[in-house]
């Protein structure tokens, strides 16, 4: 990046505060931390995540990740993952995310024509891993650069941003992740089976789900579909729903000041003590703790 947009960025983000913030763009989110973040648990969605300064890294299991300024992140599925934020005030992260809609990343395939001309071979499924980091060349700056310029502006962030959105996915198609991406955007296969199968928990988060229903809905057998999702996702069926829940509830709590035991009954605890306990275990920290980060 050049100077003058480096400088123009830095000043757009310094009016910023800290935290993740809506644009004008559907499924566009911009965000700034200021200060150094210790690894704790996030839910990050299927998206592009895109650094303008600092760098984060990300744990997923036993892989890790690191993505900065010079190398964006592409997340296939929705996924809990712990972040480490090196950012300080000197250095913020600034960046920005931009969420994946799985029937525009297939339609953009379908006119690439590239589904063919990735291995889409199932007997790697299980060693397969659903984030990557893939370089920031130049095109995909050029596309970075002028989403951030029109988001300046409300109205050419209305019209102009779902085009360079669109652009930047297909930049991405480009890259170095286009074969995850395609493996999951696929109709067939194991891995778009899971993919599928985790879309459905994400959306019926707060529904009593069963592991053997979910594997019947994948036309897998119970231990194929154990073994695929854990390889995948680092965590069983079970404890990927639970760390959904209690991300969502600590939204809830944090965006929407919703009681504690409100937010156990909304993400489909229905033990509140329950909820309190494994709240505290997954994030160190009881519900009643983040009243301070309140939304007044």
């Amino acid at each position: 990046m050049d100077n003058n947009n480096k400088n123009s960025f830095e000043l757009f983000f310094s009016d910023l505060k800290d935290g993740h913030h809506n644009t004008d763009v559907e499924g566009v989110q911009l965000f700034k931390y200021s200060q150094y973040g210790k690894c704790a648990p996030v839910l990050y969605p299927a998206s592009i995540i895109v650094l303008l300064s600092g760098h984060k890294i990300m744990h997923l299991g036993d892989k890790v990740c690191t993505y900065d300024a010079n190398n964006y992140l592409v997340v296939s599925l929705a996924l809990p993952a712990l972040c480490e934020t090196c950012a300080s005030p000197e250095e913020p992260v600034t960046g920005f995310v931009i969420e994946l809609d799985t029937s525009g990343l297939r339609d953009l395939i379908r006119q690439m024509d590239i589904k063919d001309r990735v291995d889409t071979d199932e007997d790697d499924a299980e060693d397969f891993s659903p984030i990557g980091p893939s370089a920031m060349d130049e095109m995909m700056l050029q596309c970075c650069v002028r989403l951030l310029n029109s988001l300046k502006n409300k109205r050419d962030a209305i019209v102009l941003g779902e085009s360079i959105k669109r652009e930047i996915v297909y930049r991405a198609l480009c890259g170095a992740q286009a074969r995850m991406l395609i493996k999951l955007a696929s109709q067939s296969g194991k891995l778009a089976k899971l993919s599928s199968i985790i879309e459905h928990m994400k959306n019926n988060y707060n529904q009593s789900l069963d592991v053997e229903d979910l594997a019947k809905r994948a036309n897998l057998s119970m231990s194929s579909f154990y073994r695929l999702f854990k390889s995948i996702t680092s965590d069983t069926p079970m404890q990927y729903l639970k760390k959904i829940r209690l991300n969502k509830a600590r939204e809830l709590i944090v965006k929407n000041n919703v009681k504690a035991y409100a937010a156990a009954v909304e993400v489909g605890y229905e033990s509140v003590s329950q909820f309190s306990r494994e709240f505290k275990r997954y994030f160190g920290e009881t519900p009643a703790s983040l009243k301070d980060y309140y939304v007044k």
